[in-house]
């Protein structure tokens, strides 16, 4: 079950409440996720899944603006980037080769100089960003899950993470 915004599943039906999954269950890969027809989770409805009323054997890809919105801002992506933030980190002795280990780990392929070098403008102006607004910072890695770290390499995995590469190939 995992995290929705509060008040989705407010529904005359019944009294249920949604509580989001915890501990080791939050952050477990699963295929499937509870559904309820009538309260849907709203990424679900965002990325265009069926409605549960009958078998889909394929869906159709869709791309769309509102999609964007969803994976750079739900809670599970941002926690998904705080988590890449930190592996990247860890892999690499300097900025270029954590942001490769980043690009590399979701796309299965190194960056081109272009792309890593944009990433890494983005990480710099990022960075700067959080310098003049610390607390804008802390505020993210709270929400990313990470007590400590660099917000910007947070940045920098979220937009990976957004990538159409990433999410539609």
């Amino acid at each position: 079950m995992p995290h929705q915004p509060p008040g989705v599943w407010k529904t005359t039906y019944s009294g249920e409440d949604w509580k989001n999954a915890t501990g080791g269950e939050r952050y477990r890969r699963a295929i499937y996720t509870y559904l309820k027809r009538t309260s849907p989770h709203p990424a679900m409805t965002t990325f265009d899944a069926g409605s549960g009323e009958i078998c889909q054997i394929r869906r159709v890809r869709t791309n769309t603006p509102l999609q964007a919105l969803v994976t750079l801002n739900d809670l599970a992506f941002v926690e998904a980037a705080g988590a890449l933030s930190q592996h990247m980190q860890t892999h690499g002795k300097d900025l270029a080769m954590n942001i490769s280990e980043g690009f590399r780990r979701l796309l299965a392929r190194v960056p081109e100089e272009r792309e890593l070098d944009r990433l890494m403008k983005l990480y710099h102006a990022l960075k700067l960003l959080h310098e003049k607004d610390p607390d804008g910072a802390q505020v993210l890695m709270k929400t990313a899950g990470i007590p400590t770290g660099d917000a910007a390499m947070i940045g920098v995995a979220n937009v990976l993470l957004n990538l159409d590469e990433f999410l539609m190939k």
